[in-house]
């Protein structure tokens, strides 16, 4: 009989620590998309902040001096009478390099000193300028001259993938080209984990806006179509050099539709013009630290429904001024 007591003791604890330890995240994460299932983009956006911090890594020790998150209120920019079906959040965060001001006091971790083109009376000239990168909208329009870099936040491991493309003030589309990976980022930025930020075209370079490059027709927006894969692909072998290689057009449409599926926009409406954090600055995929369940959610998530594929597939872009 003591024995029968002992035992039934011993699975009562082991029961406290299946539902208090490490399950207990598995259990939270089934609740909520159980909440989530179903629902319209509008109603769906209430519960993607508390989803999308869950599947972080979880803050150890929360300090007295921890940094108030603001109230996060995601709009839907797209999609709104759908449903929103089962499928993966990838975050998207634009960072604006905007000079900073004499009288500004920011933190000296975060300040950049990096090389711009300046144009005064016609004249061009590269400066060495300090820097701070800033969240903007996905729709905020860029002009000639601004300098950006994007970073990508991916929920489980995987391998990313970047192609870009050039929209032009007609509607047309450049032809693809893979700009990410090179042979040089294979083991070091090309795979990326939860609380790691793949910044893009590196943690240091930048991206310089130009609405005419090697052509006279104006272009709109700079696209990226972005693919997450649990393996390498074969079908996108890294760059050789960091030179961009050209891709079929007619492989493009066909991993459009086999990676692809259907994507809801959420925009954050309230972290807009904030500086870049020390802890998203230090949790580049090749840095010491690692986002949290605590820190800031990114500016913009996708959340792309595309069943059980290999690969996932979405598009975003940089948006110029007309």
């Amino acid at each position: 009989m003591k024995n029968k007591k002992f035992i039934l003791i011993i699975l009562a604890v082991f029961s406290m620590f299946t539902y208090f330890g490490e399950p207990l995240s598995t259990n939270i994460l089934a609740q909520e998309n159980e909440q989530t299932r179903g629902l319209k983009p509008i109603e769906y956006a209430q519960y993607l902040p508390k989803k999308y911090a869950n599947k972080r890594p979880k803050k150890k020790k929360i300090t007295p001096k921890q940094v108030k998150l603001p109230v996060y209120k995601y709009k839907v920019d797209n999609n709104q009478e759908l449903t929103v079906f089962e499928g993966t959040e990838i975050g998207v965060t634009i960072w604006r390099l905007r000079e900073v001001t004499t009288a500004e006091k920011v933190n000296s971790k975060v300040v950049e000193n990096t090389r711009i083109l300046k144009r005064v009376k016609g004249q061009s000239s590269e400066v060495v300028t300090r820097v701070i990168p800033e969240r903007i909208s996905s729709n905020t329009e860029l002009i000639d001259g601004d300098i950006i870099r994007l970073a990508i936040e991916v929920p489980t491991e995987g391998y990313v993938y970047i192609i870009s493309q050039e929209l032009y003030i007609n509607g047309k589309y450049s032809d693809p080209y893979l700009v990410f990976p090179s042979r040089r980022d294979l083991g070091k930025t090309d795979r990326i984990s939860s609380g790691k930020l793949l910044f893009l075209p590196s943690d240091e370079d930048h991206f310089e806006i130009s609405s005419l490059k090697e052509t006279s027709t104006k272009i709109v927006e700079e696209v990226f179509t972005i693919v997450v894969s649990q393996e390498p692909l074969r079908e996108l072998l890294p760059l050789e050099s960091d030179e961009p290689r050209k891709l079929s057009l007619g492989d493009f449409e066909q991993w459009k539709k086999m990676w692809g599926g259907e994507v809801f926009k959420f925009e954050q409406e309230t972290t807009a013009k904030l500086a870049i954090t020390q802890v998203e600055k230090a949790s580049s995929s090749s840095g010491s630290l690692s986002l949290s369940d605590t820190d800031l959610l990114p500016q913009t998530i996708y959340h792309v429904a595309n069943g059980k594929e290999k690969a996932l597939l979405f598009t975003t872009g940089i948006k110029i001024k007309r």
